[in-house]
């Protein structure tokens, strides 16, 4: 699966992928596509599939879905998948112009933490969502009380960003660069949320979690603190893949995980 999510990424985007922040791609993709991948096997849904704040991603790729449809507020990002044959809804995740329960499955891929009204977001899942149907949703973790956080992007890395704007704009051509910036711009907060917090939100609006899964444990935190994930992909690949490996035989707990996969279905 690794192979596979890295080699679509560079067949879409060029080479210029193994390096630039291009179609979502960092070591946190990897982890979150791979598990979201096995949920979905298991379900075997060939009914409507959702994708919610889904951006630049290449996920539409990777499962062979009966009908894909992604939202997300920016119009570049609409107009990016739409070039690349993916269906897509230019709205906000809080008011999606579909009938209610009309989709057979909703993933949600780090997208709802970064809404300041997150409770809309859960609620319309649940408006949305077959009886019989299942939401994926990965979200940041935290094993103590859920918390907002302000991103603060690091001054050197946006300064080198900038100053050398013509020479990125070389590097990754006029397109590419675009929704660089944009993607490393545009999210201002960060919430991590604790199970409590999230079970008792799923629960206002008739949803439970049925499964999930726990990943991004401290030692890639550690790693990314200086440059952040998915500014330089190659530096991902190189040290976080083997980490996430090897960080299992040393991590067992809540306490160190960094992200949560959910597998949510209706109460």
């Amino acid at each position: 699966m690794w192979f596979k999510i890295f080699y679509l990424s560079v067949k879409r985007n060029g080479w210029r992928q193994i390096f630039f922040y291009l179609g979502n791609l960092d070591i946190y993709r990897f982890i979150e596509y791979s598990i979201i991948i096995q949920y979905l096997k298991e379900e075997n849904n060939t009914g409507t599939t959702l994708d919610i704040g889904g951006g630049y991603s290449i996920f539409a790729s990777l499962y062979k879905f009966n009908d894909y449809t992604l939202v997300d507020l920016s119009k570049g990002a609409c107009e990016y998948q739409k070039i690349h044959g993916v269906k897509s809804i230019c709205t906000d995740m809080r008011n999606i112009p579909l009938e209610a329960k009309s989709v057979s499955t909703i993933i949600a891929i780090s997208s709802i933490e970064h809404v300041p009204d997150d409770d809309g977001v859960f609620k319309e899942i649940s408006r949305l969502m077959k009886d019989d149907g299942i939401a994926i949703i990965t979200v940041p973790f935290t094993n103590k009380k859920t918390v907002v956080k302000t991103i603060i992007r690091s001054p050197r890395a946006i300064n080198i960003l900038h100053k050398y704007i013509k020479i990125w704009g070389f590097i990754l051509g006029k397109d590419h660069l675009q929704y660089f910036l944009e993607q490393t711009s545009v999210d201002t907060t960060i919430k991590y949320y604790s199970l409590d917090d999230l079970e008792k939100v799923l629960s206002r609006y008739s949803l439970r979690i049925a499964d999930y899964k726990l990943f991004g444990k401290k030692l890639i935190g550690h790693t990314f603190k200086i440059i952040p994930p998915g500014w330089f992909v190659l530096k991902d690949i190189l040290l976080g893949w083997p980490e996430f490996y090897s960080e299992k035989y040393f991590y067992s707990n809540n306490d160190n995980a960094g992200g949560i996969v959910m597998r949510v279905v209706k109460k």
